[in-house]
């Protein structure tokens, strides 16, 4: 019996623990982003003018690391930011300038990316 009861308080106990309990994931961003990355490409500037591109704005993405032991984010992932904000702008097309890293006086490294966000029709 004294079995028994033990076994009902443990399991009243973790449920009632675990009642208020909430999972925060990125999730829906990751796969909004995604969604937006898909629909841009990456194009040259000649590829651009012969499809008949339509600049829109220049873009830029930037990460500073305050900490030598602070991950960088790859090149791809600071392209896929700035293809976000191109779609985020109506374009499809995105120009990458460049993309560097720099010593500033806030940051130990600073990594700068650029380009210009473009809208091609296909037709």
């Amino acid at each position: 019996m004294s079995r028994l009861l033990s076994l009902v308080f443990f399991t009243t106990l973790f449920l009632v623990g675990c009642s208020n309990t909430t999972l925060y994931t990125n999730g829906p961003k990751y796969m909004e982003s995604q969604a937006r990355n898909s629909v841009v490409d990456t194009y040259t500037n000649y590829q651009v003018w012969e499809l008949g591109g339509k600049q829109l704005r220049y873009v830029e993405t930037r990460h500073c690391q305050h900490d030598f032991r602070q991950e960088m984010p790859s090149k791809s992932a600071m392209i896929d930011s700035l293809k976000e904000q191109t779609q985020k702008l109506g374009g499809n097309a995105l120009v990458v300038d460049s993309c560097d890293y720099a010593d500033t006086a806030t940051c130990d490294v600073e990594m700068l990316c650029k380009g210009f966000a473009y809208h091609i029709d296909y037709q």
